[in-house]
C-alpha cells in the first residue's frame, strides 16, 4: 500500500502522538519495575498519570483514522482493548496484590501489543 502524504501539520500531529504513546510506554516500564523495586515509591502516580492520559490517546486515535488508511486505522483501533483492560483495576486501585496481577497479565500485555503495532505503522512517517 502507498504511503500517505503528510501536510505539515499532520506531520506535527503524529510526531507529538508518538511522543505522548513513548512516554506511556515509559511509565509503564516504570509501573512494572516498581512492582519488584520498592524503591520506585511513584508507581501508583505513575499509573494514575497512565489512566489520566487515555483520553489524549483516544482523541489523537480519531484524528489519526481521519489521516490514515484503513489497515492503520484498524490498528489504531485496537486502542479500545487496551482501554476495557483498564476497567478491570475498578475497585481494586488500592489492593496493591491484585493491582499487580491486573497490570502485569492484563493491561501491560494488551497495551504493549497495541503500541507494538501503531509503532510500526507510525514511526515511517516521522522517521522519513
Amino acid at each position: 500500500m502507498e504511503k500517505v502524504r503528510l501536510t505539515e501539520e499532520q506531520f506535527v500531529f503524529v510526531g507529538q502522538y508518538v511522543e505522548l504513546v513513548a512516554t506511556i510506554k515509559d511509565g509503564f516500564q516504570y509501573v512494572m519495575e516498581s512492582f519488584e523495586d520498592y524503591s520506585k515509591t511513584e508507581g501508583d502516580q505513575v499509573l494514575s498519570d497512565i489512566l489520566s492520559a487515555l483520553p489524549q490517546v483516544t482523541s489523537g486515535n480519531g484524528i489519526l483514522q481521519k489521516i490514515f488508511p484503513l489497515d492503520v486505522g484498524n490498528k489504531i483501533e485496537k486502542f479500545d482493548i487496551v482501554v476495557e483492560q483498564f476497567f478491570l483495576l475498578d475497585g481494586f486501585f488500592n489492593d496493591r496484590q491484585r493491582k499487580e496481577e491486573i497490570v502485569k497479565e492484563s493491561i501491560y500485555p494488551a497495551f504493549n501489543k497495541w503500541v507494538g503495532e501503531v509503532e510500526q505503522e507510525l514511526l515511517p512517517y516521522i522517521r522519513s
